[in-house]
């Protein structure tokens, strides 16, 4: 993701980049409850596909400093278009393709963002930051794997009902002494799709506490931990038996970092 950025003047600072994304994906389907007609058991493999590729998207950002104690900032990362045109379908037992290993596509668009987000120095030892991220979800539609090998040139399709979705973040700092800093964070990531039982999305509550060492004029430790709780809910999907059947999600995820940073003076 290389960037260059340029300082118009003491207020404003302008920014862009590339992003190069290298992507992997690995898709499954199972019979579920096909294996009544098809035989053996429902967690057995329906169908599945797998692929590798490269695609490239571009990033634009700014910042206005008002003063050294206050600054917003604007940043937009492109949508980018991942097409796996080399993948492997993998057809198992289903007939979907004339052999059980087939070379199938499979196309998939990362959506764009945007985010404006602020940063106040409010005394000495304390600041305030906050944000609001938007995801442009609503251009993800569909998991649709085609090939000229599959049964009317499709290997597995599947509607998504996406929408446009907002996070909101609010953080402090807090400047112990010349040696400590202090995080602490709460964020909210608002719902994008319709909850599946492939992707059973829902609301998250981030929590989040940082803190920084400084070991030397040129040597600091960062480390910071996030706590990701899903809002559980429930929700009904129709399977090949035309049978509507009734599940609940739930989820709890932590994340953890440090980093080690030196300067060369």
């Amino acid at each position: 993701n290389p960037n260059i950025a340029y300082r118009v003047n003491e207020q404003l600072s302008l920014a862009a980049g590339i992003n190069l994304v290298y992507a992997e994906a690995k898709l499954t389907r199972h019979k579920g409850a096909l294996a009544v007609f098809t035989g053996g058991s429902a967690s057995d493999n329906l169908v599945g596909m797998t692929g590798e590729t490269i695609a490239l998207g571009w990033n634009i950002g700014s910042l206005y400093e008002f003063n050294q104690n206050h600054r917003v900032g604007f940043a937009y990362r492109s949508a980018v278009d991942l097409d796996f045109d080399d993948g492997e379908f993998s057809s198992y037992s289903s007939g979907v393709a004339t052999n059980a290993v087939v070379e199938g596509r499979l196309k998939i668009t990362l959506p764009a963002m945007w985010e404006v987000s602020a940063f106040h120095q409010l005394t000495d030892s304390v600041a305030l930051h906050y944000g609001y991220q938007r995801t442009d979800w609503s251009s993800f539609k569909e998991l649709k794997a085609t090939s000229s090998q599959c049964t009317n040139g499709e290997c597995f399709y599947k509607s998504e009902k996406y929408e446009d979705s907002g996070r909101w973040s609010l953080g402090s700092t807090y400047q112990l002494n010349s040696t400590w800093t202090l995080r602490a964070g709460f964020a909210f990531d608002e719902q994008a799709g319709e909850a599946t039982l492939s992707i059973p999305d829902s609301d998250r509550y981030w929590y989040s506490a940082g803190v920084s060492y400084v070991i030397s004029d040129s040597l600091s430790i960062d480390a910071g931990f996030a706590l990701v709780k899903s809002k559980s809910g429930t929700f009904t999907e129709t399977n090949k038996l035309n049978e509507t059947l009734t599940f609940e999600s739930q989820g709890t995820a932590y994340l953890s970092a440090i980093q080690l940073n030196y300067t060369f003076n």
